[in-house]
């Protein structure tokens, strides 16, 4: 008789129910990844919940940009950089921390992939 050996997948856990819809599907693409390469543990699951976070607010400021321009003329006719600007920054300079604390950037990009689409894949945008 042999003995049969079993592998048991981890399950992904469901993303935290704080996290807003955008938010939540972030975490639904990143964390199958993640934890795959054991970024995803127990001990850090609220600091990939806050990136996922800052993800899903980078996308939305940067929807609101898209849409409404970068600049925006206020009532005395001088042009000023969109309020959203510097939020937008914030946002992006707090992925790029998330991220360097998770382990998430190696430095090197995929094998045929150009330099945009590496960037892009190292915020975890789609």
């Amino acid at each position: 008789m042999t003995a049969k050996i079993v592998k048991l997948k981890k399950q992904v856990p469901p993303a935290p129910a704080h996290l807003s819809a955008r938010a939540k599907a972030q975490w639904e693409t990143l964390a199958p990844g993640l934890m795959a390469r054991g970024l995803l543990t127990p001990e850090n699951t609220d600091l990939i919940a806050a990136y996922c976070g800052e993800l899903a607010m980078l996308a939305e400021f940067g929807e609101i940009l898209a849409r409404e321009g970068l600049t925006v003329t206020g009532k005395d006719g001088v042009t000023r950089p969109h309020p959203c600007q510097r939020p937008r920054a914030m946002a992006s300079q707090r992925v790029i921390q998330f991220g360097k604390r998770l382990g998430m950037f190696s430095g090197r990009e995929a094998p045929g992939a150009d330099k945009a689409t590496a960037k892009h894949r190292a915020f975890g945008i789609r």
